[in-house]
């Protein structure tokens, strides 16, 4: 801003963020449902692993709604795993399965 009170463009706000950080990388989707996946897969990960973790996602059941939605608590946690939370979401994932909880936690 100029102080003179105007509202800067949005455009004009990225570009300086662009000049000082760099660019930011293109989504690998523009799909809203695998954007939402992606940020959940692998909870609060580095790109790495939510990449790592979306692969084994959708080598298993896929990324699509009808996939997620099909596939076993089990198939879910494979890929799951890869996120910084899931020794804490894992067992409530089982209890809501019907299953005890393991008790060999990491």
């Amino acid at each position: 801003m100029d102080g003179g009170g105007q509202t800067p463009c949005l455009s004009d706000v990225v570009e300086q963020l662009s000049n000082v950080y760099g660019s930011e990388p293109e989504p690998f989707t523009a799909d809203p449902f695998e954007l939402i996946v992606w940020e959940n897969v692998a909870y609060l990960a580095k790109d790495e692993r939510r990449a790592e973790a979306m692969a084994r996602l959708g080598e298993t059941v896929g990324t699509a709604p009808k996939g997620v939605l099909r596939a076993t608590p089990k198939r879910l946690s494979e890929a799951a795993e890869l996120g910084i939370l899931w020794p804490v979401a894992d067992p409530c994932a089982e209890v809501s399965a019907g299953q005890p909880p393991r008790s060999d936690r990491r």
